[in-house]
């Protein structure tokens, strides 16, 4: 569905309302970015790369100097340096194909989810089946910008808004007044135009 652009209400207020569908592929991204600028995750896949190359380089090394093992060498040291070449592409494929697993099953009857949020110059609405909630723009911790979506997320339930740009009939407007909240509330505003999954 389409954003509505600048409405005003009785009271003179800046809003902006619009109405969008969530996605499995949406909450796949979302995941993966966050992932992706966790510390933590990437420490775990820094090393997951170079234990496992190492290991298999270990084996090579000791089968090397064993008669009749030679050839089992051969494929441990080239099973390790292939690991360490290759790991970020595959470390890639997997996480991504785990995450979408657990989106599936976590989702598979509640997709998709309708979501109707008004941004107002001090807070966010939010409507779906489930009910509705009002939030304090001082009560938001960050608000992130990637190519294809705006991620806002909340300190109280530590949830995030996830909004695809795709369906904003003004893209320009929602980053506006987000930017306004960060301004206004001293709110963390990360803009990551050029973010990959990789």
């Amino acid at each position: 569905m389409l954003a509505r652009q600048w409405d005003f209400s009785p009271f003179n207020r800046k809003m902006i309302a619009f109405a969008y569908d969530l996605e499995k592929e949406d909450y796949l991204n979302f995941q993966l970015y966050t992932s992706s600028t966790d510390e933590n995750f990437i420490k775990q896949r820094k090393k997951e790369r170079y234990r496992i190359s190492l290991l298999t380089l270990i084996f090579g090394c000791v089968l090397f100097f064993e008669d009749g093992y030679r050839l089992y060498s051969y494929c441990f040291l080239g099973t390790s340096v292939l690991y360490f070449l290759f790991y970020s592409w595959w470390a890639a494929w997997y996480y991504k194909r785990a995450y979408r697993q657990q989106i599936e099953q976590h989702f598979k009857d509640s997709l998709p989810y309708h979501m109707e949020v008004s941004l107002v110059e001090d807070s966010v609405s939010i409507r779906t089946a489930k009910g509705s909630r009002r939030i304090e723009a001082s009560q938001l911790s960050s608000i992130t910008e990637i190519k294809d979506y705006f991620f806002v997320e909340e300190s109280v339930y530590s949830t995030a808004i996830i909004i695809p740009k795709e369906p904003l009939q003004d893209a320009g407007a929602v980053r506006t007044m987000l930017m306004s909240y960060a301004e206004s509330f001293n709110i963390e505003y990360s803009s990551n135009l050029d973010w990959e999954w990789k």
